[in-house]
């Protein structure tokens, strides 16, 4: 039975003023798993050693934050190079933060360890990593006809979809990347044994992205295989301005669907006549985009490659726009924000997909001039600020082929009047790092940090403004109040939140390092008028999270009275939900003890595509309350643990998004299964 902690008090139920229920949601959303706080960091230390015992001195080692469950700047990234003893520490970590931890090294194969957090008042062990010399690790790269591809750019990458590698990772390559030869072989010299996602390129050929590739351990050289690219469509044509001259030195790229698959083609830039070729395509359409100076003029979409005849596309007409802002004072405005966006009237009239990358914000010089070259010809909206002077323009008419210039004066902005909140704990000390959000009445949301003494100053609309104050280690507070014409002084008192702590065990017992664990706070929704019935739904958007310590516990905290679900997940189990829902009333819980269902195996493979669309398919399982992304072999074949029992629904698709090639399927995982096959087939017509 879960206890409660000795000491708790009794917890207060904050509600939130009238008129901001809404806000809820709203500090939810830019609070998700905890408060995005800044607070007081420890070293986390450690040492190296190679497979032998022996120090690794020089390595360059890394801390990535885990997202997931520590908010952007909640646990600070860190780096350092260990010492001649192999020993590092990281200096602006948090002892209960989650991290990755990068490990190169010269001579040793490029590894990552996880940091579970410590709830220690001693802070965390340090850590012994064991790094490994690694497995040479070889492939060949040829073309439809079998014939070696040389130049192929091969990056041998992290899986996203592995826990331990799925960060928003800054360095995602589990090797520097390698080129073939003449002979279309390539070799990375040093590499952990494991699964890996495999990616090549080369500039003439459609890219492969996203294969599965094994590294085993071996005493000799470990071939992956042969991997077939197929030869590219192109686009090609010629760029004129408005008058019909060649238009040289215009850079012309891909915008591919989806978002991610950016950059991924390399830009032709446009000769002396005007020419260009786009080389190494996708055989479906694509949109064009085409910059001057990095600035986007123009775009055509949905060209299709391997045309007969060569595009011609005409350029736009432009305009330049020159700004000079001062103050009051007629003295120049230096590093004042300018905001340039195009008049609704421009925007209708622009072809996407550049609409929403023709806004420009920049500063201006010392001088307090800026200018906008390569501006299409219309109407624009001009905007600058400066801590708390502002001007604007609107529907500023620019003429094809001329230079407008344009003088803006700030003037002060007299409803804003100087504010300043002051957070304190219920001991009355300074509370640094607290997220202190501002809604006006009537105006945008923004939000601050409590500096080191636990203040914020900000420049606040004069009227009624809501302001709500989070801490991953408090309750919430919401406090209506009027700001008036004079500087204005907040004090807020933050409570010690409450606490959902316990430990997550795999079914044999084995307690579980860095499972995660969420609590969502169940929401009574009412049914129709003059019902009755009630229906309580977990919140959507708002979630405490935590990973598990080296010895399996955890701790949600900051949480305030209220109906909790908990749910956990590791790497090799399901995601299991606890069946009853926690009840945080007169003060915190532990003892909470989930026990993790091995769930089932869904083996797959997708029949009956060529290489070249085998190479752009992607494969996808949704059940209602997760996403699986298994990525392919080369042979098509997928495979996915640990899945919810329950109905799956199984899709393959060629190409992006929006493609409507695939095959799909419904899948059910019965409790207790071990693994289920799946065929996902291309009938003749779709290949």
């Amino acid at each position: 039975m879960p206890r409660r902690l000795p000491g708790d008090g009794p917890g207060r139920q904050l509600r939130a003023a009238p008129g901001t229920a809404c806000l809820l949601f709203a500090l939810a959303w830019f609070t998700a798993g905890g408060c995005m706080d800044r607070p007081t960091v420890a070293p986390r230390t450690g040492w190296l050693v190679g497979d032998s015992g022996e120090p690794v001195a020089g390595a360059e080692v890394q801390a990535e934050a885990n997202i997931r469950t520590e908010p952007a700047g909640a646990a600070p990234d860190s780096a350092t190079v260990s010492g001649a003893d192999g020993s590092f520490t990281l200096d602006s970590t948090r002892p209960d933060g989650a991290y990755r931890l990068l490990v190169d090294a010269t001579g040793y194969a490029r590894s990552v360890h996880l940091l579970p957090p410590s709830y220690r008042s001693a802070g965390a062990d340090p850590e012994r990593i064991v790094l490994t010399r690694g497995e040479q690790v070889r492939g060949k790269v040829v073309d439809a006809d079998g014939r070696p591809v040389e130049g192929a750019h091969v990056r041998l990458r992290w899986p996203r979809k592995d826990q331990k590698h799925t960060w928003l990772l800054k360095a995602e390559d589990a090797a520097e990347m390698v080129t073939t030869g003449t002979d279309g072989e390539f070799q990375f010299p040093r590499v952990e044994s494991g699964q890996y996602s495999l990616r090549i390129w080369h500039e003439d050929h459609v890219k492969l992205h996203g294969r599965r590739v094994d590294v085993v351990d071996s005493d000799d050289i470990v071939d992956i295989g042969t991997f077939t690219l197929t030869r590219g469509s192109e686009i090609f044509g010629t760029v004129t301005e408005a008058g019909g001259s060649p238009a040289a030195g215009v850079t012309v790229s891909v915008d591919h669907s989806p978002w991610f698959e950016r950059g991924q083609i390399p830009p032709a830039t446009t000769d002396e006549h005007g020419a260009f070729r786009l080389t190494g395509l996708a055989p479906e359409p694509t949109d064009l985009i085409l910059a001057i100076d990095d600035e986007p003029v123009s775009a055509l979409p949905d060209v299709r490659p391997d045309a007969r005849e060569p595009l011609v596309i005409e350029l736009p007409e432009r305009s330049s726009l020159a700004l000079f802002v001062v103050d009051q004072q007629g003295r120049p405005a230096a590093d004042a924000s300018v905001f340039l966006a195009p008049s609704h009237e421009l925007m209708m009239k622009t072809r996407r997909p550049i609409t929403t990358e023709l806004f420009r914000q920049t500063q201006t010089g010392s001088d307090g001039r800026l200018r906008f070259d390569h501006l299409l010809s219309g109407a624009w909206n001009v905007e600058t600020e400066r801590a708390s002077e502002e001007a604007a323009i609107e529907e500023v008419l620019l003429e094809a082929g001329k230079l407008r210039e344009i003088e803006l004066v700030l003037e002060s902005r007299d409803s804003l009047a100087p504010t300043v909140v002051a957070v304190t704990d219920d001991a009355d000390r300074p509370v640094p790092g607290a997220t202190i959000h501002f809604w006006p009445e009537g105006q945008g949301h923004t939000f601050r940090f409590t500096d080191a003494g636990g203040v914020v100053a900000i420049p606040l609309e004069t009227g009624a403004t809501t302001i709500a104050v989070s801490h991953p280690k408090h309750a919430d507070v919401f406090r209506e109040v009027l700001v008036e014409a004079d500087e204005n002084h907040v004090s807020i008192q933050l409570e010690p939140g409450l606490e959902i702590a316990g430990s997550i065990r795999a079914p044999d017992g084995t307690l579980l390092t860095f499972a995660e664990v969420e609590a969502r706070a169940l929401q009574t929704e009412t049914g129709e008028p003059g019902s009755e019935a009630v229906n309580e739904q977990p919140a959507r958007y708002e979630a405490a999270r935590a990973v598990t310590t080296g010895s399996g516990q955890f701790r949600l905290v900051g949480l305030i009275p209220g109906r909790y679900l908990v749910t956990a997940q590791a790497p090799g189990f399901s995601r299991t939900r606890r069946p009853e829902p926690i009840v945080l009333d007169d003060g915190s819980v532990a003892g909470i003890d989930i026990v993790l269902d091995p769930g089932g195996s869904v083996a797959g493979i997708v029949t009956g595509l060529p290489p070249a669309d085998l190479a752009r398919t992607n494969v996808t399982l949704a059940s209602p309350e997760e996403v699986r992304e298994p990525e392919l072999d080369v042979a098509g074949r997928f495979a996915v643990h640990g899945l919810t029992p329950g109905e799956w629904s199984v899709r393959a698709t060629v190409g992006g998004i929006e493609s409507t090639r695939y095959a799909e399927d419904l899948l059910t995982i019965e409790p207790g299964t071990f693994e289920t096959f799946i065929e996902l087939p291309f009938p003749a017509r779709f290949r």
